[in-house]
């Protein structure tokens, strides 16, 4: 990507890289370590940064999909509600930036530099640190030191051991889980919701979104061990949908008791109903604590809710879709919404994995027989799966395919392709694709300009 696209400040670029100077020691580079992790290192780093983590409270999130969405959506609740709000999420999607904010806000460059000048002097002595436990550390500290309300915290990967998992929460939320990471998590689902699990909390509230059978069980018995109240969403709320359109859904909730609670979400796809079940549960979990949510403020939440590349139409004409789909799961989900928006359409597939996905499953779990073409490219992202394997993997299939070596180029492509055929052009396969073609697209990062603002006269030149 280009300079335009990041942060260029040389003091903030120099503490980002002193960062990812340790991403070596990461669980997904070491897996022959990865069964050896504990919470010991970041509860030290913690202690000797005086727990900020305990400064503000805490909604504790993990799930495979869905979790940065219901993140966004009980922040966004929060926010309503008049309180000053963080939010922790990850990856990033163009800057390192976008990780850590504040009612919205990405971080300053500079509080990445102090927060990391504080840093530099544990990791030194502690050279074994990962790159997510520091930036969990300066996000927990930068939030303290901002005097924050309330903190909303996705979990990284899994949850037992993850670097968040040091926080004693309000409300711990489990989204869906499905088949992900399962070197690291185990190779069962049983396994990867024991990993979830972990971030249940004795006597501390959990709420699940809907789960399969299996996975349901597991929560329910960790939640028993650990003497947590369990609510798990369908049991709760009664979902249904009043209208859903590309311009968004509308839907009411049906508590057992009470009266039924209407929303307008803007995120797109059946997946986001769910998403925002396990957040209105979540919400409602708060307000039986004592947190003072008005139904107003659950409402204009998530009417307002902001969150790129899941389901995000750029365009109407052709129709363009950017979402980071990256398992089999999110990707049959992607599949569902193109059929219900765009019934009978062909699409224009703009296509990049990383290096550990299989990417003839994403295709087949996409649904191959709409597909006009396929468009193979890689993000800049240093794990992304050459091009040429991309493209060698869609044509083994069967399916037409165009490879491009930049986003950008194919984003011009799939544009081409589908005024020809009458099309719908997705990108997807990865969060860091969608992320390059909606910069692409929109000119700016996603924090500069939510989709909502922009009008036709602010999107790049050459391209509508």
């Amino acid at each position: 990507m280009s300079s335009w696209q990041r942060v260029t400040d040389p003091a903030y670029q120099a503490a980002v890289d002193y960062l990812y100077r340790f991403l070596h020691n990461s669980r997904v580079r070491n897996l022959e370590r990865a069964r050896f992790f504990t919470l010991d290192r970041m509860r030290a780093l913690m202690a000797a940064l005086g727990h900020p983590e305990r400064a503000y409270p805490i909604v504790h999130i993990a799930g495979t999909n869905g979790k940065g969405s219901v993140a966004a959506m009980v922040a966004s609740v929060l926010q309503h509600a008049g309180f000053r709000v963080g939010l922790y999420t990850s990856p990033h999607l163009v800057d390192f930036v976008e990780r850590i904010r504040i009612d919205g806000v990405p971080i300053p460059p500079d509080e990445v530099v102090h927060g990391v000048a504080q840093l530099r002097g544990w990791a030194e002595a502690h050279p074994d640190v990962s790159t997510f436990e520091l930036a969990t550390a300066l996000a927990f500290d930068y939030f303290a030191r901002q005097d924050v309300d309330w903190a909303v915290v996705e979990v990284g990967l899994g949850g037992r051991v993850d670097a968040t998992n040091v926080v004693l929460p309000e409300v711990s939320v489990i989204t869906a889980i499905d088949y992900d990471h399962m070197a690291l998590l185990g190779p069962t689902l049983r396994d990867i919701a024991h990993e979830k699990a972990g971030i249940i909390k004795p006597e501390r509230p959990a709420v699940s979104a809907s789960q399969r059978p299996e996975a349901l069980a597991v929560l329910r018995e960790v939640a028993q061990q650990q003497a947590a109240p369990f609510f798990y969403a369908p049991e709760h709320l009664q979902l249904e949908v009043l209208a859903d359109t590309p311009k968004g859904q509308h839907l009411r909730f049906r508590p057992r008791q009470g009266k039924p609670i209407d929303i307008e979400l803007p995120l797109l796809g059946p997946y986001q109903r769910e998403n925002a079940l396990a957040a209105v549960q979540a919400i409602r979990v708060l307000q039986s604590r004592g947190v003072a949510i008005t139904q107003q403020a659950l409402q204009q939440g998530l009417r307002h809710v902001h969150w790129p590349c899941r389901f995000e139409l750029l365009h109407d004409a052709p129709p363009l879709v950017v979402d980071g789909a990256h398992t089999p799961a999110a990707a049959r989900a992607l599949g569902e919404g193109l059929r219900h928006y765009f019934p009978g359409r062909p699409w224009v597939v703009i296509f990049g994995v990383s290096r550990t996905k299989d990417p003839q499953n994403l295709l087949h779990a996409l649904g191959t027989r709409p597909i006009a073409q396929v468009v193979a490219t890689q993000s800049i992202h240093p794990k992304a799966m050459a091009v040429d394997q991309v493209a060698q993997a869609a044509r083994g299939l069967g399916l037409p395919t165009h490879a491009t070596a930049t986003v950008e180029e194919a984003l011009t492509a799939a544009l081409a392709t589908a005024r020809r055929v009458h099309g719908v052009v997705v990108a997807m396969g990865s969060l860091f694709v969608a992320a390059g073609v909606r910069v692409a697209w929109t000119g700016e990062p996603w924090w500069r300009a939510p989709l909502r603002s922009l009008g036709r006269a602010q999107l790049r030149p050459g391209l509508v």
